[in-house]
């Protein structure tokens, strides 16, 4: 019997570590509008070693005083020292949805830094960084500097509007929005930990140098899945918009993500990804914008992803090409779509497979896919046409399950409940409805929330959409 006993024991003893773990985690309830109970909320977390939960009623919470030092520099919200979960109230990508508004006041600092000891999950928020504009005479441009000083006080003032996250800090985004940064390296976000954005939108971030999404260092670790970038731009020292969503220099993956851009911005050449270090793109879709898709200059893998641009009908706003710089390699099903005389050269940027498809001037083939719009879905989504190339171009083998919005691809349930399996599934983001299959909410309860079985998809486009300051007016969408 003795064996028994410290069995017994041993089992005693796990239990009252773990009880002891469970009850030291705390929950905080943060009315309405209260920073300051925000902000002591995040204090008495970053004390705790367990994984604290702040819970944010509906509303906004603007962030209007610098509130403590770090690395020389103020910030908006105590710099995140511990796990800690932010959690505020709301699902759906447009604004009467998003009911949790973190903002911060012109001129301000970025609201969350997360330590090398940190680790911060933002869930069902909608947090709009600074517009912070730069003088360059005094702070100047190193990219390399930045990356050999993160942790030091030139970084922390120019990267990463709304988030900075530091080697070792975690930054996980769900079923969120971040917008609106402006600095000058990863207009939103700069990472040099690891990342993980899933059912989320990065949109409207501004970068002076690059990035203006994201800018992920040597030593970040980025993985995306989901999720939406939208009209993320830079400014050239000419003054020219030019579409430049995010820098790799570390790893990066993405799988059944959108990289987009309003009609209004960007009419500049440059990339949606350049990438310096380890990328992998799955089953994603690059278009509506302008200038090249992938500049790679590392090592990336693309695989049942949509490149394209606006159509070969507006080539003469700017030539197209899907990707430059070194070969990708492919694994297999991807439809690049060039446009202009650049394009040509399109078959010496990858390195092709037979189940590839790649048009250019020469092979004209229009994409047939919609404007970024609400189809379902924790984000907007670009929707393939009917007589889209991207219609049951890849083999089930290459297929994810599901699609950004987190439609199933390959499972069909009939209204009798029979289920049959498709044999192949769309390259990009999207998944084109075949059949109309209602029961499949029983069977991925997240593709149709409460939210998402309330709304369909739109015939027409409306005449304006408001993408902020920059883009609002008249803009004349249509499908092509």
């Amino acid at each position: 019997m003795p064996p028994l006993r410290k069995v017994s024991h041993l089992f005693l003893y796990l239990y009252f570590l773990l009880g002891t773990a469970y009850a030291n985690a705390e929950t905080f309830d943060v009315p309405s509008g209260d920073v300051g109970q925000l902000i002591d909320a995040i204090n008495q977390a970053n004390e705790n070693d367990e994984e604290d939960v702040i819970n944010l009623e509906a509303g906004e919470y603007l962030l209007v005083d610098p509130i403590e030092g770090y690395a020389l520099v103020d910030t908006a919200l105590p710099v995140i020292r511990s796990a800690i979960t932010i959690r505020g109230v709301g699902s759906g990508f447009a604004e009467a949805e998003m009911n949790t508004h973190l903002k911060v006041k012109d001129s301000m600092k970025r609201p969350f830094n997360i330590a090398p000891e940190g680790k911060l999950t933002l869930s069902h928020l909608r947090a709009v960084g600074y517009q912070r504009e730069f003088d360059f005479d005094v702070l100047p441009s190193s990219e390399s500097l930045c990356n050999e000083r993160a942790a030091e006080q030139y970084c922390s003032e120019v990267a990463g509007a709304v988030a900075l996250v530091l080697p070792g800090g975690k930054l996980i985004i769900r079923n969120s929005k971040l917008s609106g940064g402006r600095a000058e390296l990863g207009g939103n976000i700069y990472n040099a930990g690891f990342v993980e954005i899933v059912d989320s939108g990065i949109i409207l971030g501004y970068a002076s140098n690059s990035s203006g999404a994201i800018f992920n260092a040597d030593t970040g670790i980025l993985r995306v899945s989901q999720s939406l970038f939208l009209s993320n731009w830079a400014e050239a020292d000419d003054g020219r918009v030019y579409a430049d969503v995010l820098e790799n220099s570390g790893e990066a993956s993405f799988v059944n993500a959108t990289f987009s851009n309003s009609p209004e911005c960007c009419w500049g050449s440059n990339s949606s990804i350049t990438n310096h270090g380890l990328l992998n793109v799955k089953q994603s879709t690059i278009a509506r914008t302008n200038g090249y898709g992938i500049s790679n200059y590392g090592l990336a893998r693309v695989g049942a992803s949509f490149i394209t641009a606006w159509s070969r009908h507006y080539a003469s706003r700017e030539d197209f090409v899907p990707c430059r710089g070194n070969p990708l390699t492919s694994e297999g099903y991807n439809i690049m779509l060039g446009y202009g005389s650049a394009a040509d050269f399109i078959s010496d940027c990858i390195n092709e497979q037979d189940s590839d498809e790649l048009g250019n001037d020469e092979n004209p083939i229009e994409p047939h896919l919609a404007w970024p719009r609400d189809n379902g879905g924790p984000t907007l989504t670009l929707s393939l046409q009917s007589n889209s190339p991207a219609v049951d171009h890849v083999a089930r083998s290459s297929c994810s399950l599901i699609d950004q919005r987190g439609k199933q691809r390959l499972l069909n349930v009939a209204e009798d409940w029979s289920v049959s399996f498709n044999s192949t599934c769309d390259a990009g983001a999207f998944e084109l409805s075949k059949t109309r299959t209602p029961k499949t909410c029983f069977l991925n309860p997240r593709a149709c929330s409460e939210v998402g079985r309330s709304r369909l998809p739109t015939t027409d486009w409306p005449d304006s959409i408001d993408l902020g300051p920059r883009f609002s007016g008249q803009n004349g969408f249509k499908d092509l």
